[in-house]
């Protein structure tokens, strides 16, 4: 079986690894441009290219994650998958393991972070993406990815969302209602990463689950996603909101979602698969951020 990353094949399949890789090819809601499915393996095979030392800190990339075997979800109902999904992630977080969930669609997201809010009680969300996904139903479904942070807002979990720059009327006045920490991603772009950085990490309790839909990412450097907004986040301003979300808080678990792979282009694919690992090695690493 492939796993993430050129390492050693004992730390890659070895249960007592502290990071366990989870693939969901999950897709049921997309709701534009189609691929999700296909994300988790391209992601993967993608992670292989990359290079065996971080360039920021100087430091080996030896992050000891397991890649866990992609759950089998096709078949399943939208709540029976929700159900498959959460069992997974909660027997990892029980074990006291680092889960890296990579999707799949982002509705995938929300049984990830209440098996993370169960080990974690005053958890709360790092979403970083081009969309709010609040709305309470999208295409008739509450399972969709349009409506997931609607979801994880219900169970009492803060969500600061970051990257934004598309919504609905609809989610504006949950946005206005719940008095959100919304970073727009024109304001965003307009600053300082760091100083970006610290504002999002005072919205953040002391435990963070971070999200990471890909759209966040402006189209020229991330194509390949169902939902591309233009205007997005670059690479540098994302991976220094992660880092110092990394540094300051005790990030508990995160994932990676709604990487859709182009025929004929692997830029896509390399670049999610360089958000999990600057993810995972700023983590592994984090004493030295």
């Amino acid at each position: 079986m492939p796993h993430f990353l050129d390492i050693p094949k004992a730390a890659a399949r070895s249960r007592k690894s502290p990071y366990a890789l989870l693939p969901i090819p999950y897709e049921k809601s997309t709701s534009y441009g189609k691929g999700t499915s296909r994300g988790p393996a391209a992601l993967i095979k993608a992670s292989h290219e990359i290079d065996t030392v971080d360039e920021e800190l100087l430091l080996p990339i030896d992050v000891p994650v397991q890649t866990l075997p992609a759950l089998k979800l096709g078949s399943k109902t939208p709540a029976a998958a929700m159900r498959a999904i959460y069992s997974a992630a909660a027997k990892l977080q029980k074990a006291g393991r680092f889960v890296m969930a990579v999707g799949g669609e982002h509705s995938v997201s929300e049984p990830l972070i209440r098996a993370a809010a169960e080990s974690h009680r005053k958890l709360s969300v790092l979403c970083l993406d081009a969309h709010l996904d609040l709305r309470d139903k999208y295409t008739g479904s509450r399972y969709s990815h349009a409506s997931v942070m609607k979801r994880v807002m219900e169970q009492g979990i803060p969500v600061v969302h970051a990257g934004i720059r598309s919504l609905c009327e609809e989610e504006l006045d949950v946005a206005r209602r719940s008095k959100l920490p919304v970073f727009f991603a024109r304001y965003m772009l307009e600053k300082p990463a760091r100083k970006i950085a610290a504002e999002i990490c005072r919205q953040l309790t002391d435990d963070v689950y971070i999200s990471v839909d890909v759209d966040a990412l402006d189209p020229s450097i991330m194509p390949g996603t169902g939902t591309p907004e233009p205007g997005g986040l670059d690479w540098y301003m994302v991976i220094d909101i992660l880092k110092e979300v990394v540094r300051r808080k005790s990030v508990v678990s995160a994932d990676l979602v709604e990487l859709s792979p182009l025929p004929g282009s692997n830029v896509s694919e390399y670049t999610a698969a360089r958000l999990a690992q600057k993810i995972l090695t700023y983590h592994w690493h984090r004493e030295a951020l």
